[in-house]
């Protein structure tokens, strides 16, 4: 599903479309996994990956998940 929409995302704009690798900072991606109203956090962490898959794929060097302590709206939030 996920190939599908990034294959009509290429053809609506094919400039961001492919990686060019000639960026002079390699650019990474900062995600906070967030828990929306009527998602769960098995949603929000398979949107995030989904994220992080489509990142990879146009070229960014890294992707990160941001943790923040005790937040109920962030599925990535540690418990302490």
């Amino acid at each position: 599903m996920a190939d599908e929409q990034d294959r009509r995302d290429d053809q609506r704009d094919p400039i961001r479309a492919r990686p060019l690798g000639s960026a002079p900072v390699p650019l990474s991606v900062l995600d906070l996994a967030t828990v929306g109203s009527g998602v769960t956090a098995a949603e929000a962490l398979r949107t995030t990956t989904e994220l992080a898959r489509l990142a990879e794929r146009r070229g960014f060097q890294r992707f990160w998940v941001a943790e923040h302590h005790s937040m109920p709206g962030v599925a990535s939030s540690s418990r302490r």
